[in-house]
């Protein structure tokens, strides 16, 4: 069985309140320090009216200096500050190949992430004005309802927006297409970059955008039995053996090499606790193959 690990993320440092907070500098400490150094110059104790006023002008021109200096530090520490809050505030989550993670965002909303899956939200803006994240693989949605703060996942050119709903969304950069399988509610699809609407789902509909045109449809899907890999259940249905490999390479966290084999067949399988090895042996009972595992790289051809 595969290993699943828990990680509740609702940010627990706290980020500063006011990251534009002033930096006074500290104009008469700087100036004595500036005087004690002048007073200590050997040279400086010459008791002409010349030398008196040019160490007041030099005193009066290192403190505007010094003055200057910390105005400009406090711009300069500021852009600072700001540029880390910005870089640290985004979390991101990424689950390993072979692994599903739960994750929890801070507004409630359940997410299962497949193997080899990232997703990454602000957690600084995130749940103020509205809730957003970005997605790169498989997760399952379960998102807690705010009619007041909509929900968007930005997904490979593709923005969904949810209206409180479970589903299933799977955009794999190999993939040449982004799919969302509705289980309950309402989700809508737009093209990022053109801000065209695509379409909405009802349940058990899936859509299907073809990531180089935005090419969309729609078509019935059983949702429950896509998302079945959230219960630890591997599905293939009626696909080849280079598509089914890609699946089995995320679910048991390997690299499957396919040589001259025949792409004809076609496979349908459940994966539930079986090992690659056990899984590979029934395969082989379908169609003659052999295979080879080495570690992390797995070998398939004709028998």
């Amino acid at each position: 069985m595969e290993q699943q690990t828990f990680f509740d993320l609702n940010p627990k440092g706290k980020q500063p309140e006011d990251s534009s907070f002033p930096i006074i500098p500290d104009k008469e400490g700087m100036w004595t320090l500036i005087s004690k150094r002048l007073e200590s110059d050997p040279n400086f104790h010459i008791k002409s009216v010349y030398h008196q006023r040019t160490k007041i002008f030099v005193t009066a021109i290192a403190a505007s200096i010094a003055l200057l200096i910390g105005i400009g530090g406090t711009v300069f520490y500021q852009q600072i500050l700001k540029k880390q809050i910005f870089e640290t505030s985004v979390t991101e989550v990424r689950c390993p190949k072979g692994h599903k993670t739960q994750v929890f965002l801070p507004d409630g909303t359940s997410v299962w992430l497949n193997s080899g899956t990232d997703l990454k939200y602000d957690a600084v803006v995130f749940n103020q004005k509205e809730r957003k994240v970005e997605l790169k693989g498989e997760a399952f949605f379960e998102v807690t309802k705010n009619a007041e703060k909509k929900f968007t996942i930005d997904v490979s050119g593709v923005e969904i927006q949810v209206f409180g709903t479970s589903f299933d969304v799977s955009a794999y950069e190999d993939d040449s297409c982004v799919k969302v399988s509705l289980l309950e509610g309402s989700v809508s699809l737009s093209d990022q970059h053109s801000g065209k609407f695509l379409g909405r789902l009802s349940p058990d509909q899936m859509a299907i955008v073809n990531k180089q045109n935005s090419e969309f449809r729609i078509v019935k899907d059983n949702a429950a039995l896509t998302c079945l890999w959230t219960q630890n259940v591997l599905r293939i249905y009626n696909e080849d053996i280079r598509m089914a490999s890609k699946k089995l390479e995320r679910w048991y966290g390997v690299n499957i090499h396919i040589e001259n084999l025949n792409q004809k067949p076609h496979f349908s399988f459940v994966v539930k606790t079986e090992s690659l090895r056990e899984l590979l042996q029934l395969l082989n009972k379908i169609t003659p193959i052999k295979y080879t595992i080495k570690g992390e790289e797995v070998y398939i051809s004709n028998k």
